[in-house]
Parts: structure tokens; sequence; C-alpha cells
């Protein structure tokens, strides 16, 4: 009896990779990770002219520049990551394309693991929904605190903001490298 049921899952599970690579049941239009943009760029301007021409002392100011500097940074990654993810969609839709066109499908085992990818990526997207307004809203949110007396607040909420930039990050890379491995599978067609 437990052979015949795992028999029965064996074949269940060979009929749905069979099912999703011939069926176009991807939509990589969901994969979308939408940065804030016009948020980041208008809260990345804020506050450093305030406090350099003030005369807080060096080693506060050493702090607020570096990570002010360090937002940057990690500003242009995320930027850097956004279009690495927009070009690796663009090259998955296209070879898609092009696979139905020449009426080439994907493998039961392939189709399953694209699935399983689009799963993750999705799972993903929703991890990267949920740092919506702890970034750039707080750097926004910080606009007419910018001063000698407030450097304490401002350098806690940058290392806070850093913190999640990064996880967004890492975020991305997971997302890169997924897609990465979607298209290796899409390429041995």
């Amino acid at each position: 009896m437990k052979k015949i049921c795992v028999v029965i899952c064996a074949i269940a599970l060979v009929g749905l990779g069979f099912f999703l690579g011939s069926k176009d049941i991807f939509n990589h239009e969901d994969l979308n990770f939408e940065g804030e943009t016009d948020q980041s760029i208008q809260a990345l301007s804020f506050g450093v002219s305030e406090i350099e021409n003030t005369n807080l002392e060096t080693d506060k100011l050493t702090v607020f520049l570096n990570l002010h500097h360090e937002l940057l940074t990690v500003h242009q990654t995320l930027l850097d990551r956004h279009e690495t993810i927009g070009m690796l969609r663009e090259e998955i839709q296209v070879t898609r394309q092009n696979l139905r066109e020449l009426s080439v499908r994907p493998n039961r085992e392939d189709g399953v693991a694209l699935w399983h990818y689009y799963n993750d990526l999705l799972d993903l997207k929703a991890s990267y929904e949920e740092t919506h307004g702890l970034a750039y809203q707080r750097l926004l949110d910080l606009k007419d605190s910018y001063s000698v007396e407030n450097i304490d607040l401002i350098i806690q909420t940058f290392q806070e903001v850093l913190t999640v930039l990064n996880e967004r990050v890492d975020i991305l890379d997971q997302g890169i490298v997924i897609l990465n491995q979607s298209i290796a599978i899409y390429q041995k067609y």
C-alpha cells in the first residue's frame, strides 16, 4: 500500500511538471521589484549642507558624512540591481516567446523547477515590498530635523535605513540568482 502511494505521488508530480512545463502560467510582469525612486532621490538630498556648515564635533560629523556616503552608495547599488533584474526579466520574456513560437516546451523536471523559481521570486518580491516605508520615507520624515541638536537621531535613522537598504540589496541579489537559474533552464532548449 505504501509503495502504491509513492508511485501515485510520483506520477502526480511528473504530471504537474509536464503541465507546468507546457502551459503559459508564469507572468513575469508580476516579478517587477518596484523601487521608491521618486522618494529616494528627494530623501537623499536633505541635510548634508545643513550639518556640514555647523560647529559639530568632528567625530559625529565624520560618522554623519560616512553614513550619508554609504546611503548614496547603497542607493546606487539598488538602482543597478533593479536595472539588472529588468534586463533579466526581459531576456526571460523574449526567450519564452521564441520557444513558444517554435512550439518548444520545457520537460516536466524543468517545468517544476521553473514553477518553484517563479514562486520563490514572488516570495522575494513580497519580502521586498514589506520594506516599503522603512527606508526612504524615514529619511523624508527627517526633512525638517537636520540640525546639530538632532544629530544623534539623524545618525540612528541613517543606520536603521542602511540596514533596510542592505536587506533590499540581499533580496534583489537572491532574485538575480533565481532569474539566472531560470534563464539557464530556458537556454537548454
